[in-house]
């Protein structure tokens, strides 16, 4: 929950610059190198679920769609509320459930929570101004992506536990993280070729280095060299945080999954929002107005009652 909630609020610098695919990309570099080491130095499982792993692939697609989603929303809105936002993946998870098992898993408190944080939602996105109603779910992209981004979590949350449960944390993970970055490396090329004619030269770079003439010649002819680039530089160590911090985090979630009740797991991890609305407030500078700071308290509080008092 405390990486989570560190790792979520760092996004905005970097998805600002190099935007949401090479983010991911240059983020999961990282994970790699905190997830390689741990899935060669734990104890293999005996068994392994083939359906299991397949079923992780399919995961980590969806994984990877939210979490460009969630890249997109933190480059377009307030931090404060796109990780709010974003962490009503379990309402979605909820509702797939019931879905699928074609079974009420719904209480009385689990239902109370679902309708504080739909309100929290509708009071987001809705204000009372002279004397009528303005909708601005449509004037901001940011919630938009937020929403996004929860759906395609909540499904691949709801799968989850199946393939940690017969796969194991430590080649869950690998899998998962190692496939998005596949997908995130495919997505910048693909970018890249659609600004390849871009005059921008940023554009047509992912954005590692940077090309620039030589100030000596030889033979008449002037040189030049790659570099670091200015943007890499200062974001570096913020895409490193992210990915360190991200990757432990949901190394301890795969292994609370694998050994906790998913109640008592998710009812903790959805209290990381938490971190990240201080840290727009305190950081960045974020002010949000009364009926916002409520709206967020509706929807973190809904979601924890959501995931602790759920049946399965």
């Amino acid at each position: 929950m405390i990486c989570f909630g560190f790792a979520d609020s760092l996004w905005r610098g970097p998805t600002q610059v190099f935007g949401a695919a090479r983010t991911i990309l240059f983020r999961n570099f990282f994970v790699l190198l905190v997830i390689l080491p741990y899935y060669l130095l734990t104890e293999r499982r005996s068994f392994i679920s083939t359906d299991a792993v397949l079923a992780t692939f399919g995961i980590s697609i969806l994984s990877y769609l939210g979490l460009y989603f969630f890249a997109k929303a933190t480059k377009a809105g307030l931090t404060s509320v796109v990780v709010p936002v974003s962490s009503t993946n379990t309402l979605f998870t909820l509702l797939l459930h019931i879905i699928i098992l074609d079974n009420a898993l719904i209480n009385g408190i689990a239902g109370f929570g679902i309708g504080l944080t739909v309100l929290g939602l509708i009071m987001l996105k809705v204000n009372w101004r002279n004397g009528k109603f303005d909708l601005v779910l449509l004037k901001e992209s940011g919630f938009r992506y937020a929403l996004l981004a929860a759906l395609f979590w909540g499904v691949s949350f709801g799968y989850s536990w199946f393939a940690v449960t017969f796969v194991g944390p430590a080649l869950f993970s690998l899998i998962q993280e190692g496939i998005i970055l596949v997908l995130a490396a495919g997505h910048s090329f693909v970018l890249l070729f659609l600004n390849s004619s871009s005059e921008n030269r940023f554009k047509r770079q992912l954005g590692l280095f940077e090309h620039e003439l030589d100030a000596h010649t030889q033979n008449g002819q002037s040189g030049s060299k790659w570099k670091l680039s200015r943007q890499w530089k200062q974001y570096s160590f913020v895409i490193g945080l992210i990915g360190i911090l991200g990757a432990i985090g949901s190394l301890f979630n795969t292994i609370a999954l694998d050994k906790a009740s998913i109640n008592t797991v998710t009812g903790i991890v959805v209290i990381a929002p938490l971190i990240s609305v201080f840290f727009g407030q305190l950081y960045y500078g974020e002010r949000l107005s009364l009926q916002q700071k409520i709206a967020i308290f509706l929807i973190i509080a809904g979601v924890f009652v959501i995931s602790y008092f759920r049946y399965y």
